[in-house]
Formats: structure tokens, sequence, C-alpha cells
């Protein structure tokens, strides 16, 4: 269990340093230090550094009154802290100001399923896919969702959307093999090959 923890949190670090990286910091005239403020809290929370990301995240929405970029990285912290409604609130201020926030959406997606609240997780991870389509780890975490719900066909045919998409997606690869072996003996060998990819 401390092992898949660990695991969904580095994905959960590297789909947001993925987003993250391509919102636009700052509006016109945004001075070079804020701009490097926030490179630096990137560069935090790709070392895992949760705490210290979570401080500049703090000190740049508090001088530039709630840029999208920070209050993502700030939402991804209080994710990973396990601070569920810190994490829903902040992700609801960037949804009120851009519905079609894809990662927004995605990252509410996994604090729903966290909560255990079905239904509102699928929403949320369907419309990700809707707003990002080509992203494979939205996929990946809606046949998490399914998987957990009993939707084993549902789980499988979205982890091998997120394939199609990116074939070397390493957790997509784990969790399809996971489904392979769920189904017998018989899918094995296709399994390992899932497995192999997995930790290449």
């Amino acid at each position: 269990r401390e092992e898949q923890i660990m695991r969904w949190n580095t994905m959960i670090i590297a789909a947001a340093m993925a987003v993250l990286l391509s919102v636009p910091v700052f509006g016109a005239g945004t001075s070079r230090a804020s701009g490097a403020l926030l490179s630096q809290a990137y560069r935090l929370l790709d070392q895992g550094d949760i705490a210290g990301a979570k401080t500049q995240f703090i000190d740049i929405i508090q001088l530039h009154g709630g840029d999208q970029a920070a209050l993502l990285g700030l939402a991804t912290c209080l994710y990973l802290d396990g601070d569920t409604a810190r994490a829903k609130r902040t992700l609801n201020i960037v949804l009120q100001r851009n519905e079609a926030c894809a990662y927004a959406h995605a990252l509410m997606g996994n604090l729903l399923l966290r909560e255990k609240d079905y239904a509102g997780a699928e929403q949320a991870f369907r419309r990700a896919i809707r707003e990002d389509p080509k992203r494979p780890s939205y996929r990946n975490n809606l046949g998490v969702l399914l998987r957990e719900t009993g939707d084993a066909s549902g789980a499988e045919a979205a982890f091998r959307e997120a394939l199609e998409q990116d074939s070397g997606y390493a957790e997509a690869n784990y969790n399809m093999a996971a489904c392979l072996v769920s189904k017998g003996r018989s899918e094995y060998r296709g399994a390992r090959r899932y497995y192999r990819a997995a930790r290449r």
C-alpha cells in the first residue's frame, strides 16, 4: 500500500510538472524576480520538496492576487499533503476563473476519488479528458477510478487509450498489466510485457 501511494504521488508530481510548465506564468509586466520565484517553486516540487514548494506558491499568490499557475501548484502540494479540503477550495478558485482548465478538473477528480465520491470523480476525469484529450494521465486516472468501481472492461479500455497516446507511460503500463493478471493465467504473458515496459 505504501509503495502504491509513493508511485501515485510520483505520478501526480510528473503530471503536475507537465501541465504547470505549459501554463503562462503571469501577464504582461511581470518582473523577472516573480518569474524566478515560480521557476524555483516548480523546481522544488519536481524534487519532491512539497513544503518548500508550497511556501513559494503561497508567496507568489500573495504577491500577484492568485496567479493560475501558482494556484495549481499550491493545489497539487495540498493534495500531496493530504489537505483535501484546502486543495478543493484552491481548485474551485481556478475553475471559477477558468472552467476549461483540464488539470484542475483532473486534480479535483483525484481528490473526489480519495473521498470515494466516485460519480463526482468520474465526471471530473471525463471533463479533463474533454478539455485536453491528448494527455494520457487523465485517461489513466479514469481507468483507476473505473477499476476501483468494478468496471474492469472500462478500466482496461481507458488504460489502452492512455498507452495509445504514450506507449512508454509507466503508470498505464503497470495498470494494464494488473488488469491482465486479474483475468487469469491465460493473460500472464501479455501482462509480463506491460510490466517490463513499466519498469524501463
